[in-house]
């Protein structure tokens, strides 16, 4: 079994760098508890019902090319592993990404991180809770949601303002295809990685633009 150890835009970068002499069955990403959390938080907040359904720190492969996926820190919170690293001596990027000005996961991350403070221990009572097998958000979509339930909106305006500002964060659903950009597999008609491309390539259009005046 070969597997890949990726942040999350740029898993597959590795994957088809490494597809030439490897066959890759496994990718794990960097995912901690803040992370889930704070994605959990925003899917419920939204009642993303079929992202919900997709969210687990296990995923398995699936016939349109996308491996397994696993996030084995899911239990680590940011402090722990900061702390880990330095009693261990490894160097780590302390800098935030700066693709992630305005995510709206940052919103999420700090609200829960209130909470956390007045009462230690709600992330991981949190998530658990939400993986436990009895919970009917694990069960799919469909069970889920009540037959009489109204449709989410593919454009509502939650929707969008979530898309628009986690260029990370995975569709999760329906069939893989592949990316109209790269040919990578993935959910979306752009994958993760792409459309990380593409914020950054404009950025760089607008500082030049400005530098220009």
């Amino acid at each position: 079994m070969t597997s890949i150890v990726a942040p999350s835009s740029t898993r597959w970068f590795f994957v088809r760098s490494f597809l030439p002499w490897a066959t890759i069955t496994v990718v794990a990403t960097g995912h901690n508890l803040d992370d889930e959390t704070a994605r959990l938080l925003g899917n419920l907040l939204h009642w993303q019902r079929d992202h919900l359904a997709r969210q687990h720190p296990s995923l398995p492969g699936t016939d349109g090319g996308l491996v397994r996926k696993v996030k084995p820190l899911w239990r680590v919170s940011e402090v722990e592993t900061a702390a880990y690293g330095f009693l261990k001596g490894i160097d780590y990027v302390t800098e935030e990404c700066p693709m992630s000005e305005d995510a709206t996961s940052l919103v999420y991350k700090e609200a829960l991180s209130r909470i956390e403070d007045r009462m230690p221990g709600t992330r991981i009572v949190f998530y658990q809770g939400f993986l436990d097998a009895s919970n009917p958000l694990r069960k799919g979509p469909e069970a889920a949601a009540p037959a009489d339930a109204a449709p989410m909106l593919e454009h509502a305006p939650a929707a969008d303002a979530m898309r628009a500002t986690d260029v990370d964060a995975e569709e999760d659903v329906g069939t893989p295809r592949a990316c109209a950009t790269c040919g990578a597999p993935t959910y979306a008609e752009t994958c993760s990685f792409c459309r990380l491309k593409e914020r950054v390539r404009k950025a760089r259009e607008l500082r030049a633009a400005r530098g220009s005046r």
